[in-house]
């Protein structure tokens, strides 16, 4: 199985406020699939994510996205609203040379304990991009984001710019800000993937082959989501949760187009707190005890 399409486990972590997906910025449109992840785990998460390719050449694709992810009073004895986040987008990839590509993608929503309320709880990211190979096995990506939406610096286009090294079929490097990924068959039996966007979320995995198709695995997973909370008095402020997961889980096929994974673990470092940004002055802070948690995802890819 080629990096890419491993990739595709793992590319619904970075967060839809951010407006894009990690395979449509390394991938040529031509060599971009439909992909569809559902989860649903305890304490009571669930999450529905898809990327759909609507119309594709090969010079172009266009996608339709959906991010749909609800938590609920977050494992606690104290009453809390539920947390809601409703994405839609659209994207489009194009070649703009031999060995060059450029694109665009929207997503439009709400975070919010009342998602949709109003418009002060809605959300709105735009990413463009441009990439260009400088040698046969890697290519340079330049981003620009813009989002009312993130841990830091809401409201303001952000630059990045991101490093892809793919050498072989078993091993691709992802390195640059704001993200970095990894994906290594080490050998016939072990796999290794990290990714990882800077400081706000990091999944590591290490898998190793027990049956043709099955993998135990070992990981930790830290994450950061953020909600804007309905009738707050700072319209600046968002509502911040963080927890760490370590994990044991188990991914297999259960068909030739659908995968899925099973984790299990201890959740650690659990917190909420409201801020105007990542690094401002926290009001509100709660620490939220350590929880057993479990998981099950179903994830496939096609094409057209």
């Amino acid at each position: 199985m080629a990096c890419a399409r491993i990739t595709a486990f793992f590319f619904f972590t970075i967060q839809s406020c951010f407006a894009f997906d990690l395979l449509q910025i390394i991938d040529p449109p031509v060599q971009q699939k439909s992909n569809v992840r559902y989860s649903t785990g305890l304490p009571h998460t669930e999450s529905l994510n898809g990327n759909f390719t609507v119309y594709q050449t090969e010079e172009m694709n266009v996608s339709a996205s959906t991010r749909l992810h609800w938590i609920d009073s977050w494992g606690t004895k104290e009453e809390r609203s539920d947390l809601y986040s409703i994405q839609l987008g659209s994207g489009t990839s194009f070649q703009v040379g031999e060995d060059q590509t450029a694109g665009v993608q929207v997503m439009f929503g709400s975070a919010s304990d009342k998602p949709f309320k109003d418009s002060s709880v809605n959300t709105l990211g735009i990413t463009a991009r441009y990439s260009f190979e400088s040698y046969p096995l890697s290519k340079w990506i330049i981003l620009l984001n813009y989002s009312n939406n993130r841990p830091f610096l809401n409201n303001i286009p952000i630059p990045g710019v991101v490093y892809s090294y793919h050498p072989k079929e078993h091993l691709r490097i992802i390195v640059g800000v704001p993200l970095a990924a990894i994906e290594w068959r080490i050998s016939e039996h072990w796999h290794y993937s990290l990714l990882a966007f800077f400081p706000f979320s990091l999944k590591t995995t290490l898998g190793y082959r027990v049956l043709p198709f099955g993998q135990l695995l070992v990981g930790l997973d830290y994450a950061q989501q953020n909600y804007i909370e309905h009738g707050r008095s700072n319209p600046d402020e968002r509502l911040f949760f963080r927890e760490t997961r370590a994990f044991l889980g188990f991914r297999s096929p259960i068909s030739r187009k659908i995968f899925a994974e099973i984790e299990t673990g201890y959740s650690y470092n659990r917190l909420t707190f409201s801020a105007q940004g990542q690094w401002k002055d926290r009001v509100n802070e709660t620490v939220l005890d350590p929880a057993w948690f479990g998981r099950l995802s179903l994830s496939t890819s096609f094409d057209l």
